[in-house]
C-alpha cells in the first residue's frame, strides 16, 4: 500500500513510448503509478521494473476505448493507494494517409481510442479530483490536434476534438480546484505505428512521415510535458522550438496552408525518417 501522503497518478498507454518514459520519471518523482496499457504483460513488466527500482506501481491491462474501462483503475487505487490525483492521457493510436486511402474501420477505430478513450478516461477521474478540489489531468494530443497537416485527417480530427474537449473542460475545472493541461508534441520516436498496427489486427505498413521535424525521443518529450503540465500551461508545444508553426497557422492560415502544400511533396514512405 502506497503511503498516504505519496501522490498517485494514472497513466494510460504507459506501457511504451511517451506513457512508459512519464510512468518511469513520475516513479522517480516518488509518485505511486497506475500504469494501464491494453498489452497487459508489458503493464505487468513495467509496474514490476518500478518496484524493482524501489517505486510504487499496479499495471492494468484496459482498452480505453471501452466506457468503464478505468473505473475498477481508480477504485484499486483508492483502496490500495488511498487517493488518485492525477491522470495522464497518453494511449493513442496513429492512423493516416490520403482521405480516401483510410478504410472505415482504421479511422472508427482511431477516433474510438483517440478521443471517446481520452473522454472516458477524463469523465472518470474528473469527478474525483472534482470532489476533492485538487488534482490535474494531463492529455498528450499532438502538433496535428492544433494545424491541419497533410496526410493526418483522421488523426487531426481527433486530435483537434481532443484539444477542443480539454480547453473546454479547462475552463469549467478552473473553480472546481482542478488543474487541466494539453501537450502537443510533433514527432517523437516511440511504438505508436507498431502499435496501432497490433491493435488493428493488420500488418505493419509504410506509411508516409515528414522528413523535418526529426524525431525526438519519448524521455526527452516525457520530461516537457511534466514541465509545462507543473507550469500549469493550457498548452505545450514540444520541442518548444516548434511553437512558431502554432502560431504561423494562427496569424496566417492562408500561408501556412501553403507552405504545408509544399511541404506535401516532401514526404517520403521511408519508415525511418
Amino acid at each position: 500500500m502506497a503511503s498516504a501522503e505519496r501522490r498517485v497518478a494514472i497513466v494510460t498507454g504507459a506501457a511504451s513510448g511517451i506513457g512508459r518514459a512519464l510512468s518511469l520519471a513520475l516513479a522517480r518523482q516518488g509518485v505511486a503509478v497506475g500504469v494501464v496499457d491494453i498489452n497487459e504483460r508489458s503493464a505487468i513488466a513495467l509496474a514490476e521494473a518500478i518496484r524493482a527500482d524501489g517505486g510504487w506501481a499496479l499495471p492494468f491491462g484496459r482498452d480505453i476505448a471501452c466506457e468503464h474501462a478505468l473505473v475498477d483503475v481508480a477504485d484499486t487505487l483508492l483502496r490500495e493507494a488511498g487517493r488518485v490525483d492525477r491522470l495522464y492521457n497518453v494511449a493513442g493510436l496513429e492512423v493516416n494517409g490520403d482521405v480516401l486511402a483510410v478504410d472505415a474501420a482504421r479511422w472508427r477505430a482511431a477516433l474510438a481510442v483517440d478521443l471517446e478513450g481520452v473522454i472516458y478516461a477524463t469523465r472518470t477521474v474528473y469527478p474525483i479530483l472534482r470532489e476533492r478540489r485538487q488534482g490535474q489531468i494531463v492529455t498528450v494530443a499532438s502538433l496535428a490536434g492544433l494545424v491541419p497537416l497533410p496526410g493526418l485527417a483522421y488523426y487531426g480530427a481527433a486530435k483537434h476534438a481532443v484539444v477542443g474537449f480539454m480547453l473546454a473542460l479547462r475552463a469549467e475545472a478552473q473553480a472546481h480546484g482542478v488543474s487541466i493541461s494539453l501537450a502537443c508534441p510533433a514527432l517523437v520516436d516511440t511504438e505508436i505505428r507498431a502499435n496501432t498496427a497490433a491493435y488493428l489486427g493488420r500488418p505493419q505498413a509504410p506509411q508516409p512521415r515528414l522528413r523535418w521535424p526529426r524525431p525526438i525521443s519519448a524521455e526527452r518529450c516525457a520530461g516537457d510535458i511534466l514541465r509545462g503540465a507543473a507550469r500549469g500551461e493550457a498548452v505545450t508545444v514540444i520541442p518548444g522550438g516548434l511553437t512558431w508553426i502554432w502560431w504561423l497557422y494562427r496569424l496566417s492560415p492562408g500561408l501556412f496552408m501553403a507552405l504545408t502544400g509544399r511541404l506535401r511533396a516532401r514526404w517520403t514512405t521511408d519508415p525511418t525518417l
